[in-house]
């Protein structure tokens, strides 16, 4: 669709969507028919025709925003519980599911289609990959599929059986005062997660090494190192990361080539000069000078823009006249499914996420590691996580270390030095973050998950 007119006689007109719907429709009465080979058809029609749709629609004009919960998501997840209800059609479905969390991305950053990569089948050797758990909410029923080098594993979850346990864990570990909270309460809900979510798949894991897990909107404010089996925490056992997609997973197993970083953060009290939707007033940071001397304690090579000379224009400048393969941005950040309540904060102003591509077009290479040390997810909200992935993809980087609640200052540097520390000894970003978390959680003053398992590691896509 190359005619503007037909273009935006599309978007006036609610009959764009017609063809799929139709299409989707039409899935739906052949499942209820029983009449699996149509049903398929019929699905694959009805994605492959929203996606097209999509896709002109985002190339004239990236700024529509669709009603993803309502027109887009339910045809995905109708596929995945048909595909799921059929033997053998669990890597079908998981690979729907990366679909799913592209689309998503892609919407909420309202930027056009996202560049992604899919190897070729044989370009990759996936015996050196770590199992891969994939956590999908569909409408009645929670699939959890393991995927090892060699097989696919699935088991099932009744939603109402989990969504007590979830609610209520997330209900306290995203409180305000969840510092406060006794050891016995927050182990109570952390092992009755555990035993929901992994205990049924423990089989199909190593006793030790690295986990990868792909969730959907619905879990990603889960810290799972902090799942209780009794005796230790998850983190205690295995190195553990996120990933928005299955795609491009190897970023997250190297070792870092080159240690090279440029750290960008404000340790002030901030009064922004302009009124925004979003608070005008933030407080100092104490960390953040902490931060830098405990990171240059490991790392020689070191860049630092602090306070007034953080600003925007600094910032894209220092890309196009160097590269750094890790980026640490310690500032306020907030992460929300609302892309106009996802930001960062430089000198004075609100870097938005939309605007984060276009201040870094420029980049003399990609950033391997972006780190966000002194954000937080936007409360109540359970679908802010989006707000990492967008941050992630509209800054290039391979992948991203960030927190879903604001922690304390002291435990925040201290923790941030030892990841450093685990870099520069060679470790992985997944041991590095793993060895960090270990650290706090032996030490006399920070052994509450407060102080560590906010920390997450998340690939892009």
């Amino acid at each position: 669709m190359t005619n503007p007119s037909v273009f935006f006689s599309l978007v006036r007109n609610p009959g764009w969507d017609i063809a799929y719907q139709w299409q989707w429709r039409l899935g739906r009465l052949y499942r209820q028919l029983k009449q699996n080979q149509k049903t398929d058809k019929a699905y694959t029609s009805a994605l492959n025709s929203l996606d097209q749709v999509r896709g002109n629609i985002l190339a004239m004009n990236p700024d529509i925003q669709f009603d993803f919960k309502e027109k887009v998501e339910p045809v995905y997840h109708e596929y995945m519980e048909f595909l799921f209800s059929q033997e053998d059609n669990s890597q079908r479905a998981v690979a729907i599911q990366d679909k799913l969390r592209i689309a998503e991305i892609e919407n909420f950053l309202q930027c056009g289609r996202l560049a992604t990569f899919s190897p070729p089948a044989n370009s990759q050797d996936f015996s050196s990959f770590p199992p891969v758990i994939f956590f999908i909410k569909l409408e009645n029923q929670i699939q959890v599929v393991v995927q090892t080098s060699k097989h696919f594993y699935r088991h099932k979850i009744d939603n109402k059986l989990a969504r007590d346990s979830i609610d209520n864990f997330i209900r306290v570990i995203h409180n305000q005062q969840f510092v406060k909270v006794q050891s016995y309460d927050y182990i109570t809900y952390a092992h009755n997660l555990y035993k929901l979510l992994i205990v049924p798949i423990k089989q199909y894991l190593p006793k030790s090494g690295n986990l990868v897990f792909i969730l959907d909107s619905y879990f990603q404010s889960i810290p799972f190192d902090m799942l209780y089996d009794g005796n230790k925490y998850l983190t205690e056992s295995y190195a553990i990361s996120n990933a928005s997609s299955f795609q491009q997973l190897q970023a997250k197993f190297e070792k870092e080539k080159q240690i090279k970083v440029l750290f960008a953060g404000i340790s002030e009290a901030v009064i922004l000069s302009e009124k925004t939707l979003v608070t005008e007033s933030f407080q100092p940071l104490p960390q953040v000078n902490q931060e830098i001397k405990n990171i240059k304690k490991n790392i020689n090579s070191v860049s630092v823009l602090l306070n007034d000379e953080f600003t925007n224009h600094n910032f894209r400048e220092k890309f196009e006249t160097d590269s750094f393969p890790i980026v640490h941005l310690s500032t306020h950040a907030q992460f929300s499914s609302d892309p106009d309540n996802t930001f960062l904060l430089t000198w004075k102003e609100l870097l938005k996420v939309q605007q984060l591509k276009s201040l870094l077009k420029n980049k003399q290479s990609p950033i391997d590691l972006l780190v966000l040390s002194a954000c937080e997810t936007a409360k109540g909200d359970r679908r802010s996580a989006l707000g990492i992935a967008g941050i992630t993809a509209q800054a290039g980087a391979r992948s991203t270390l960030a927190t879903l609640w604001l922690v304390d200052a002291e435990s925040t540097a201290q923790l941030i030095g030892e990841f450093y520390k685990g870099l520069k000894n060679g470790l992985t970003k997944a041991q590095a973050l793993r060895q960090s978390q270990l650290s706090l959680i032996s030490s006399n003053n920070y052994s509450h998950p407060y102080y560590w398992a906010a920390f997450i590691l998340v690939a892009s896509s």
